[in-house]
């Protein structure tokens, strides 16, 4: 009898999925899947901010007193949420608009329209903009857009993005 000594393949060891979720199905996968999902942690914070009344329109940046809005990537991102506060009550619905490179409307990438109800002064969302890449050197703008009634007011907005690889 003749000993054959090998190193196995990750792509041909079984992997159990049944109970982590995993799709994969052999080791190899598994490993990529975990690598994928786990891409851009940890998240970093970009803190914009809006004094006073938000008027519908405005652009919004690290500081309304800044004459350009954009706000420029010097490596690859992934925008992975967005949350806010600010200090006014009962808004109705209104909208954040994303554009990339531009802030014509050919240049919207994303749309959050948050729905109308009673809202307390302080009161933040939490938007999943999974997947929205920007690539290194791209601009992005945010503008909210409220069409009528009350506006939002003292605006602290978080955008949460993932240094892509």
């Amino acid at each position: 009898m003749t000993l054959v000594n090998f190193t196995p393949v990750a792509k041909s060891v079984p992997f159990d999925n049944a109970t982590n979720g995993f799709v994969a199905t052999n080791v190899q996968t598994a490993i990529e899947e975990a690598k994928q999902n786990s891409e851009g942690f940890p998240r970093a914070g970009l803190a914009l901010t809006a004094n006073g009344t938000v008027t519908t329109g405005s652009w919004i940046t690290y500081s309304e007193l800044l004459s350009n809005p954009r706000i420029l990537f010097p490596v690859s991102i992934r925008l992975k949420e967005i949350t806010w506060v600010n200090s006014k009550v009962d808004l109705g619905a209104f909208t954040f608009q994303v554009y990339r490179n531009g802030q014509a409307a050919g240049n919207l990438v994303f749309t959050y329209t948050a729905p109308a109800g009673d809202r307390t002064a302080g009161y933040g969302y939490y938007v999943w903009a999974s997947n929205l890449d920007f690539a290194a050197g791209d601009s992005m703008y945010i503008r909210y857009v409220k069409p009528s009634g009350t506006s939002l007011a003292d605006l602290a907005l978080i955008v949460w993005i993932a240094r892509l690889p």
